[in-house]
């Protein structure tokens, strides 16, 4: 392989991993600001709502966009992590959450379901929420604790 052959395949692998490193940031600032406003506004204040409906909206409209790139890119090393069944059962239940908690908000949004139907989406959408923070402490502690 000549050096402008393997420079133009390197550019597009560059540009990947450049726009996953952002993504993973704004992935993290995005749950932050969603875990803290979602839980904190729900059992601090009795419901989210005002500046913290909002925040918690635009950092939702943030990691709806994220984490499809994160998973897309982290996927191939989740499946063959080394040390790995319990990692890999903890990455791919905390996908599953948070498509879940995604799911149920975007269900929200159509005209499927009359107001029982609502309150029994917002219901799911508050427990994928606290399995998600859940499972994310978790990851985080396997991922520190897999290192030694």
């Amino acid at each position: 392989m000549t050096t402008a052959t393997a420079n133009t395949t390197r550019a597009p692998l560059a540009r990947i991993a450049k726009l996953d490193a952002l993504c993973r940031v704004l992935l993290v600032v995005s749950f932050v600001a969603l875990a803290v406003t979602g839980i904190g506004g729900y059992y601090a204040l009795g419901a989210v709502d005002g500046y913290g409906l909002l925040v918690h909206m635009a950092a939702g409209g943030v990691f709806t966009v994220c984490l499809p790139v994160v998973v897309l890119t982290a996927s191939s090393s989740a499946l063959t992590r080394p040390n790995g069944a319990l990692r890999t059962l903890v990455y791919w239940l905390t996908v599953l959450a948070a498509l879940v908690a995604l799911g149920t908000i975007t269900l929200s949004m159509t005209k499927l379901f009359d107001t029982a139907g609502l309150h029994d989406l917002l219901t799911l959408h508050r427990w994928a929420g606290l399995a998600l923070v859940a499972l994310s402490i978790l990851q985080l502690f396997l991922r520190v604790a897999c290192r030694r």
